[in-house]
């Protein structure tokens, strides 16, 4: 029996351009296509950032408003008990007032 060489001719240098071509076209394809998915979410993330940074200044500007609002509550709280304390100061002195007037 003889040994004959195997040595088939899909193997030539065409064929192997060819798949090599193919496989150079579909990672530039793939690194595209990834690109583009990843840019996206990108724009997505900074979208989303921007919304929430807007949201955070509503938040804040609610927030001082709320503590004006408090200050100025207090303020009035403060006026009032000022008020109602001498009240019966007064009330007192007009009391001494007539007690010593009935007296004499």
């Amino acid at each position: 029996m003889t040994m004959k060489s195997y040595n088939p001719q899909w193997l030539g240098p065409g064929v192997a351009a060819t798949i090599i071509s193919g496989l150079i076209v579909a990672l530039v394809v793939v690194g595209v296509a990834g690109f583009n998915f990843l840019n996206g979410h990108m724009m997505d993330l900074k979208s989303d950032m921007r919304d929430m940074g807007t949201m955070l200044g509503q938040q804040i500007e609610v927030l001082k408003l709320g503590n004006m609002t408090g200050k100025t509550r207090l303020r009035q709280d403060i006026k009032e008990f000022r008020a109602d304390k001498r009240a019966p100061n007064g009330k007192l002195d007009r009391l001494l007032e007539s007690l010593l007037a009935a007296r004499t």
